[in-house]
């Protein structure tokens, strides 16, 4: 049953992705977040919307899953890229012996915290309470320029 389903939402993701009304997707009219499934399905009179609608009928649960996910898919992507970004900042190591104090363009509260953990990356740096975006941006052009 399992099986099924995931097959069923994979083709409802499908012909989501294909089905068109005014030349966007049924997953663009979605992801706009204000379209209704059952009225989109109902306006696609393409095949693909058509072989929707008959899935629609047999595997309800399958399209709103799919459905779903075309939904939420900008926020997904934007979470993936934050994500990978996080992943760059582990990357980019900070030297030992950095001597915050000397970083001018820091916010004060960012220095104290910053030479009192002693973060060993700035994605360490970032995660610390009180410690900003602009703060992360300032350490890694220091850090640049360092090298």
């Amino acid at each position: 049953m399992f099986t099924a389903r995931r097959e069923a939402a994979a083709l409802a993701e499908q012909l989501l992705r294909t089905a068109r009304i005014d030349d966007k997707t049924l997953w663009d009219h979605l992801r706009g977040g204000q379209a209704d499934l059952e009225e989109l399905i109902g306006k696609c009179p393409d095949p693909p919307g058509e072989q929707l609608g008959q899935l629609y009928g047999a595997e309800p649960a399958a399209v709103k899953s799919a459905a779903i996910d075309g939904r939420y898919s900008g926020y997904v992507g934007r979470q993936e890229q934050s994500l990978r970004q996080m992943r760059a900042l582990e990357g980019k190591v900070i030297p030992a012996g950095t001597d915050y104090a000397r970083i001018t363009h820091l916010r004060h509260e960012a220095r104290e915290k910053l030479q009192q953990i002693r973060p060993h990356s700035l994605g360490q740096a970032l995660r610390i309470s009180g410690i900003t975006p602009a703060d992360i941006f300032v350490l890694a052009v220091h850090i640049g320029r360092a090298r």
